[in-house]
């Protein structure tokens, strides 16, 4: 790592990309919809074989599963990205 230089706070700021891109939205919103679709399947599949509670149960698994599975996609930099931000799958959690 370069040191830093003595004139460093009288740079002007590197302007860098808004919040919400094209692409990072699109992502949002179809892994979104896929962990959605999933929860309610999982539901009706699991209410249907064991009851309301056990649809809710199995419901949250999917939810936590999915959650867990993002967290940890991300906390690990995906090979050949060296920022860490998701490779080309849209629909990977």
């Amino acid at each position: 790592i370069d040191p830093a230089s003595k004139n460093i706070m009288r740079h002007k700021p590197v302007k860098s990309a808004t919040l919400f891109e094209k692409n990072l939205v699109h992502r949002v919103i179809v892994q979104g919809i896929f962990v959605a679709a999933m929860t309610t399947c999982t539901y009706w599949i699991s209410a249907g074989m064991g009851g309301h509670a056990t649809g809710q149960t199995m419901a949250f698994c999917v939810l936590a599963f999915s959650q867990m599975l993002r967290a940890f996609k991300w906390k690990r930099p995906l090979s050949g990205n060296v920022s860490g931000t998701a490779a080309s799958c849209d629909v990977c959690l």
